[in-house]
């Protein structure tokens, strides 16, 4: 699926999500992997799940044709002050709890906590280790089964982001216009 997100007007505010696909069932799945915190990250989070959950429908599609919406931003910094390394928010009433809908779920796995939360089930936390320590450990963990499809998948990504044309790609959303170093190959 396309990671860009279109600027709903013409001086709206583009964007670009690390990976969007949809899954068998029909969810749309967003990962985010952020390495530098940054300020507002809650709210720019909420802000792309909206673009992407409002950017499913088409002119004369009905509301009911929309398909769940799942958020994981993985971090690799504190954005929480406490030791919790997984968190999940969803639209629920503030005073009974009640779930709205499924339709829209934001995750964030703080990966320096992982190791700390005694809540975590054992396979989210080896995999929070392999994308923390993914090139340190590469031998290791690449033996492990659950995590040999990663290793295969991570080589071929590697491979694409060393190419020019993704780097380009990436300077021209994020300043709107090519910059003229780029027009000079």
């Amino acid at each position: 699926m396309d990671s860009e997100l279109n600027r709903s007007q013409q001086d709206g505010k583009a964007g670009a999500v690390d990976l969007f696909v949809e899954i068998e069932d029909g969810k749309k799945i967003q990962i985010e992997i952020q390495v530098l915190s940054q300020e507002c990250y809650p709210e720019r989070a909420v802000y792309y799940a909206s673009r992407l959950h409002a950017n499913q429908l088409r002119k004369g599609e009905r509301y009911g044709e929309l398909q769940p919406l799942i958020c994981i931003h993985i971090l690799v910094f504190n954005l929480f002050k406490d030791t919790r390394a997984l968190r999940s928010f969803s639209l629920l009433d503030e005073k009974s709890h009640e779930k709205l809908c499924d339709h829209l779920k934001i995750v964030f796995l703080e990966i320096n906590k992982a190791d700390l939360d005694n809540n975590l089930e054992n396979r989210v936390i080896e995999w929070a280790h392999f994308i923390k320590n993914a090139e340190k450990e590469k031998s290791m963990l690449a033996k492990k089964d659950r995590f040999k499809e990663a290793y295969e998948e991570l080589e071929r990504l590697s491979k694409m982001l060393a190419q020019p044309r993704f780097f380009q790609r990436r300077v021209k959303q994020a300043l709107g216009f090519w910059p003229i170093f780029l027009l000079i190959d």
